[in-house]
């Protein structure tokens, strides 16, 4: 893709989007302050405004947060391994090698994603999400000196630097960044032989350290069919990899640094939840965001009130007053009668005013959940108030959650396993795998994930149970369950580790050996009741004889 055919994508998402902006930016205002800057040029640090004093109640601003800090807490908790890698077919549970194999497997991809900033910066993608519907997320390598893997790079991508294209599947295939980089960061970024000279210099001179160059970034899909076909799990050379980069100054299009490419699409673009015919999303704040500018609007004419209350005006007749008004502390007034002067009550209903505010501050609350999601005061909760809240915020977070292991985590954990495969850092699969070519997936074991298998564990618990009391009647109502295959699947729901399973040929040879053990057990207790037999008729002969004689 060449650079003027990039810049023209651009201005043309630019204007698709313009729509989506203006209510972006109520967002960004009174619901998520300085996460993006729409509108306001980059090129000088002095752009940024701070100033908010338009604001004037911050419920939005903490519910918004707290249903971030959910969503994380529930997908992708770093205090837990929220996800482990499967092969799609059954019967790869039967091979104990399979099973140790995906858990060296998960062990590492989970150390080297705890070991990035990963945790850092998908929280910032949440509240991109809980706050515009859309985020990007984008995953680099970092490589040694030696060009060996030494760690993922992740990074939040402000949304208002940013657009894609989609493909027939929905897919992210060209993605675009705006960025504003001072001269210096350009010459630290490519090198003196891959920038233009004026930039160069510019960097040398460091008269103008502050002032910045609109750059662009493209990520590209490479169209034919050796990219199409090309093997993702062998290393290529970056001009062979299904997708180009490339950087470009905005000004000229001259290129900066040679074309670069990835194996896989760097940037994820999940969506809170997707409008009908829009490649965008919207969120939970786009829905509460007029119940939030009234709430603003209903605290700022309180507050206008107050000022009424606390320091009311002044009432007095035309000619009540001989000189000037001092209002200030210990100030003399002269009037001509003490009764020519009172305070103006303003007679503000506060209680009204109170009740609409409580109403609105409900309904923004619901918005984000939070009525449903946060636990009671009481610290003392049963077993079965905790599963009730699951179940619940299951129900509440199901859809986007889906929509988010669509989107989000299943690219990324996807093209984690081949970065860490293709750098060697993964130990090679089993043959097994390999000849019978099972598909490896993601399994996740975050909170509202296991909330979404408690209910299949319970069940077979129950199952279980109910059959052991109802044997006690009718000994063959156990023959209906099969109990290996019933503790593996309550093993595989509870996520328990693969090292504690014997494996099938293991299991055999335990029960074989069980069995022969029983069965040498019977003979000897056939032999030692036969013993006793012979015992006692010898016993009763010598008394039969004894009685003869």
């Amino acid at each position: 893709m060449d650079n003027i055919t990039i810049k023209q994508r651009i201005a043309q998402r630019s204007g698709e989007r313009a729509v989506l902006e203006g209510i972006w930016k109520l967002v960004e205002q009174f619901i998520s302050p300085f996460r993006t800057m729409f509108f306001q040029e980059k090129n000088m640090e002095t752009a940024v405004d701070w100033r908010l004093r338009e604001l004037y109640d911050s419920t939005a601003i903490f519910a918004n947060q707290n249903l971030a800090a959910s969503l994380d807490g529930s997908l992708t908790n770093s205090a837990v391994q929220w996800f482990h890698y499967v092969f799609k077919e059954p019967e790869a549970k039967r091979y104990i090698e399979v099973l140790q194999w995906l858990e060296e497997v998960n062990r590492i991809t989970y150390t080297y994603l705890m070991s990035s900033n990963f945790s850092l910066e998908v929280n910032e993608l949440y509240l991109d999400l809980t706050s515009y519907g859309v985020g990007a997320l984008a995953q680099q390598e970092k490589l040694r000196g030696d060009e060996t893997f030494e760690k993922f790079v992740f990074g939040s991508i402000p949304l208002d630097e940013w657009y894609f294209d989609q493909d027939a599947d929905g897919n992210v295939c060209n993605f675009y960044r705006v960025l504003y980089w001072t001269a210096e960061q350009i010459l630290d970024k490519f090198g003196p032989g891959d920038i233009p000279r004026e930039i160069h210099d510019e960097a040398m001179s460091g008269n103008q350290s502050t002032k910045r160059h609109k750059v662009i970034y493209c990520v590209f899909k490479r169209r034919g069919p050796d990219y199409e076909n090309a093997d993702t799990f062998s290393v290529l050379t970056p001009d062979a990899r299904p997708f180009g980069e490339k950087y470009f100054l905005n000004s000229s299009c001259e290129d900066l640094g040679d074309e670069g490419g990835h194996y896989e699409m760097p940037v994820y673009v999940p969506r809170w939840r997707k409008a009908s015919g829009s490649i965008w999303g919207w969120s939970p704040s786009m829905t509460a965001i007029y119940d939030v500018l009234s709430l603003n609007q209903l605290v700022e004419l309180i507050f206008a009130a107050g000022e009424k209350v606390i320091d009311p005006p002044i009432m007095t007749t035309k000619r009540g007053v001989m000189g000037q008004i001092d209002l200030s502390a210990a100030g003399v007034t002269v009037v001509q009668d003490m009764k020519s002067m009172a305070p103006f009550e303003s007679r503000a209903r506060f209680d009204v005013s109170g009740l609409t505010k409580a109403d609105l501050k409900m309904a923004i609350q619901q918005a984000y959940f939070m009525d449903q999601l946060q636990l009671k005061e009481s610290p003392a909760m049963t077993a079965t108030e905790v599963h009730a809240r699951i179940q619940l915020m299951q129900r509440l977070l199901g859809p986007t959650y889906g929509r988010l292991q669509s989107d989000l985590l299943g690219n990324m954990l996807t093209r984690t396993f081949k970065m860490l495969y293709r750098n060697r850092i993964l130990p090679p699969p089993p043959d097994v795998a390999v000849q019978n070519g099972w598909i490896l997936d993601v399994d996740y074991l975050g909170p509202l994930a296991k909330s979404q298998r408690f209910d299949d564990a319970a069940a077979i618990e129950r199952t279980v149970n109910t059959a052991t009391i109802m044997s006690e009647r009718s000994p063959g109502v156990l023959d209906n369950i099969n109990y290996d295959n019933a503790i593996k699947e309550y093993g595989d729901v509870v996520g328990v580790p693969a090292k504690i399973w014997n494996s099938e040929a293991t299991v055999r040879l335990i029960r074989e050996q069980r069995a022969q053990q029983q069965q040498q057990e019977r003979e000897l207790a056939m032999a030692q009741q036969g013993g006793e037999a012979m015992k006692s008729v010898g016993e009763g002969m010598q008394v039969m004889q004894g009685g003869a004689a």
